[in-house]
């Protein structure tokens, strides 16, 4: 999985924790889809399923799922499936600093890129395009932004700030899940590469959104960023 500087900013000690964590009673599970199999939950802050080694296309049809909660990244790589292959990162978000009961103002945001290979081969049928999806949902509230890529030229890429203002109320923690997907539009020799970076945006200084895996008594933070910050990164 590869390392953005905004995980480093945003949640750089949070890094050194075992990607297992024990789930607390608050923890929502994760999911996790290949090929359209069946979904799978998971109670862990992170897991690493890789089905083959990219680039993938090369043996058919392979599947790389890493994610960590703690370490604020998602990532999805398929090849050659016409299945959806999928992870549904969620986490139940509090706030420190703050007495309880008092509602913090926050932006959720998922930065993702996104690397698409229609078909390495060459083809010029429509179906040999690819599909790429990101998400995050809170309650009823989502966000959601899709790519089809066009099969000439098969190669695509795309990068997204997907955001979605809450409000979390200090000892009432928020689920928020953050989702990646990718699938082909008929079976080949391409592939999809998704990774997103989860951040929160406009937190008050004296205010720390904490995630459900940190040990209030000890914990790291998810650090708060501002919307200057992501340009310069993401400039």
């Amino acid at each position: 999985m590869r390392r953005h500087p905004l995980v480093l900013l945003l949640l750089g000690a949070a890094l050194a924790a075992p990607i297992s964590a024990t789930a607390g009673p608050s923890c929502p599970g994760s999911q996790e889809q290949v090929f359209g199999g069946p979904v799978l939950t998971y109670a862990l802050s992170g897991h690493d399923t890789t089905g083959c080694s990219p680039p993938c296309y090369l043996l058919g049809p392979g599947f790389k799922l890493d994610w960590s909660l703690l370490g604020g990244e998602l990532e999805v790589y398929q090849s050659a499936s016409t299945g959806i292959t999928m992870v549904k990162g969620s986490d139940a978000y509090d706030v420190l600093g703050v007495p309880v009961g008092t509602p913090v103002s926050v932006v959720a945001t998922f930065t993702v890129h996104h690397i698409v290979e229609g078909n390495v081969n060459g083809c010029a049928d429509p179906d040999c395009a690819a599909w790429v999806d990101a998400q995050i949902q809170h309650g009823a509230g989502v966000v959601d932004q899709s790519h089809t890529s066009s099969p000439s030229p098969s190669h695509a890429t795309y990068t997204d700030v997907l955001t979605l203002p809450l409000t979390i109320v200090a000892g009432h923690p928020e689920t928020i899940s953050w989702t990646l997907a990718g699938r082909h539009l008929a079976q080949g020799s391409g592939y999809t590469d998704s990774i997103g970076d989860i951040a929160f945006a406009n937190v008050p200084r004296w205010a720390q959104v904490y995630s459900c895996w940190f040990d209030p008594t000890g914990p790291t933070p998810a650090r708060p960023t501002t919307w200057g910050r992501l340009k310069s990164i993401y400039r």
